[in-house]
């Protein structure tokens, strides 16, 4: 054979071979640094919260930060302080959240035979912040978050809303293709060029998946993702650099949060029926549906739904069995208790492909539980899509947005009001209030004592504080008294903190306990057995969140608030055998 021929059949087999080198020799000799300026920070300031050893604990209930993003680029990759800024007016509630921590020994050995985990390493501390709460509710001690008008000054990072919950560092946007290799995976990235899918391959590795205590199937899979409907429109991957690799968090389709409905309904019957018995209305494995429903809708999407706007968020999702299941007294009840939140969505421009899409920020009112999601504010991804914790994959999901004109931001004198901050104040109060129990350790739900309820008193004692104290100040009740269009707004506003009222509570009386929630930790949550069943009956239209999910969509039905609902069941990778179930209540639902 000729040298020439030789030369030609080794480049030939040198092709062959690289065509058919698996996923793991093509990680070792690709190039991460050509794909950078396909991934994007998840937020201008983000990082990993740290607790602090107890002999070194930072002054104030600050915690050490590991910088992963921030406009200060030599501040990346340091550990710097975060505080609580405490030069702004009315804002001690961060120093009287700060409370003694002395576990229940009866309830944690409770929680822990369910399975749940508690952040049993503050257990006789004292003072512990919700800072310093939210970096201790997890095993692993990662807490990655993401930053809300934060100021850097003198090596401190202060911050005056709570941190959000995300995973990793990065993001970009992609399609799977082709099988997986253990824990490997190939990428398409989004061209913005071209704005397909045809950007450059990249081996990404998938975080192994951690099973929960006394789990009776996996909570996430990835299995076959790449032939799933959602993936032609790609996903959303969150995760961090690795030395050769980029880790998979999270992952969040993009079809469903794009604001292009599946349906519309206009008719106030349509609607009125929706409300009662379609959103969860035929379940299925991979279902997804976007509904818009507004009376007349002449307003148009673009109108009612403007880049930039805020809005509410109602958060409920069911269940699933296995055909194994065994029927207990719930099944024989129709009962499936779900979970209820409420939440934030914001129209905004996505920064991969200019779209208008929703960014949704959940205000988790959670107990502690054996999946380890830690009460209090996350993005869509962390609570949904997250390859450990992650609900999108096992259950359905209904998040309604709602535009309620009367919650917008209000000029009063050259003074702005913010019920939807007043509302986010609470909850993170409430939030905080749970991470740690009060002081107890222990956070668990009961017949009495919910987190529906509890996400509720955040509401009603917001819509509370703002009708009768900042709308009773002289000068406020001088501004109403002129008739102004925002004056008429704030009128219809306590017209609907009245309708809340009688729509959460029976008899129309709050459970008469529920102010003093607001004000004083859960301590005082210790009733008699003959007083927790009459707190039960009292609030039994908030006990299930099913009835008080549809007790506020009814509402706003009757408001005509224009309203945005996306359920997704099952979506993300598949899970064999799994049968998803609608929540339901004692009310309906049968």
């Amino acid at each position: 054979m000729s040298v020439r021929k030789t030369v030609v059949l080794v480049l030939m087999l040198s092709v062959c071979a690289a065509l058919h080198a698996g996923l793991f020799e093509q990680l070792n000799a690709q190039n991460l640094a050509s794909f950078d300026k396909f991934y994007k920070p998840i937020g201008e300031w983000g990082g990993q919260i740290i607790l602090p050893n107890r002999a070194k604990r930072l002054a104030g209930g600050a915690v050490p930060m590991l910088v992963f993003s921030s406009p200060q680029k030599e501040l990346i990759g340091r550990i710097i302080k975060l505080a609580w800024n405490r030069s702004i007016k009315d804002e001690n509630w961060f120093d009287e959240l700060s409370v003694n921590v002395n576990f229940n020994p009866a309830t944690q050995s409770f929680g822990e035979r369910a399975g749940c985990r508690f952040p049993t390493i503050l257990d006789k501390w004292e003072k512990v912040s919700p800072l310093e709460s939210l970096a201790a509710n997890r095993s692993e001690g990662t807490i990655e978050i993401i930053l809300n008008n934060p100021v850097y000054r003198d090596g401190t990072l202060y911050i005056s809303e709570e941190p959000i919950q995300v995973n990793g560092a990065l993001v970009c946007l992609a399609r799977f293709k082709g099988k997986a290799e253990g824990n490997l995976r190939t990428i398409v990235h989004y061209n913005p060029d071209t704005r397909k899918f045809d950007g450059p391959e990249e081996i990404v590795t998938i975080m192994p998946r951690k099973p929960a205590p006394k789990e009776d199937a996996p909570n996430t899979s990835m299995e076959n993702i790449e032939n799933t409907g959602l993936n032609a429109g790609g996903w959303y991957l969150y995760g961090k650099r690795l030395k050769k690799t980029f880790l998979v968090k999270a992952v969040e389709p993009r079809l469903p949060l794009l604001l292009n409905p599946t349906t519309c309904l206009d008719k106030a019957g349509d609607i009125s029926s929706f409300v009662s018995k379609g959103v969860f209305a035929g379940l299925r494995p991979g279902l997804f549906r976007k509904t818009y429903s507004a009376e007349n809708q002449t307003a148009g999407i673009s109108k009612d739904w403007p880049i930039g706007s805020r809005h509410l968020l109602l958060h409920l999702f069911g269940w699933r069995k296995t055909a194994q299941h065994k029927p207990g007294v719930m099944d024989l009840l129709n009962l499936v208790t779900g979970h209820f939140a409420f939440g934030f969505a914001e129209v905004v421009r996505d920064s991969f492909t200019g779209e208008a899409r929703w960014d949704i920020e959940y205000k988790q009112v959670y107990g502690h539980n054996r999946e380890e999601v830690v009460s209090g504010s996350m993005k869509w991804h962390a609570y949904m899509g997250n390859l450990r914790r992650g609900w999108m994959y096992s259950i359905p999901v209904a998040d309604t947005i709602i535009k309620i004109p009367e919650l917008q931001p209000y000029k009063i004198n050259g003074r702005q009001i913010r019920p939807m901050r007043g509302l986010a104040r609470e909850l993170e109060k409430m939030m905080a209030k749970y991470r740690v129990g009060s002081g107890s350790g222990c956070s668990m739900v009961r017949p009495d004592v919910s987190c529906v309820q509890d996400s509720h008193c955040a509401l009603y004692g917001a819509l509370d504080l703002l009708i009768n104290n900042v709308g009773r100040h002289p000068q406020v009740l001088a501004w109403r008294k002129a008739g102004s269009a925002d004056a008429q707004r704030f009128e219809a506003l306590t017209s609907l903190a009245q309708a809340v009222e009688k729509r959460i509570t029976s008899f129309g009386n709050a459970q008469g306990n529920w102010q003093e929630f607001v004000k004083v930790p859960f301590g005082t949550r210790n009733p008699s057995k003959v007083m927790a069943l009459v707190n039960t009956m009292l609030s039994i239209k908030t006990v299930f969140p099913r009835a008080a999910y549809d007790h506020l969509l009814a509402l706003s039905a009757q408001r005509k608030y224009p309203m945005w609902t996306i359920l997704t069941c099952q979506v993300g990778g598949e899970i064999p055998g799994l049968i998803p179930q609608k929540p339901t209540s004692l009310i309906g639902h049968k």
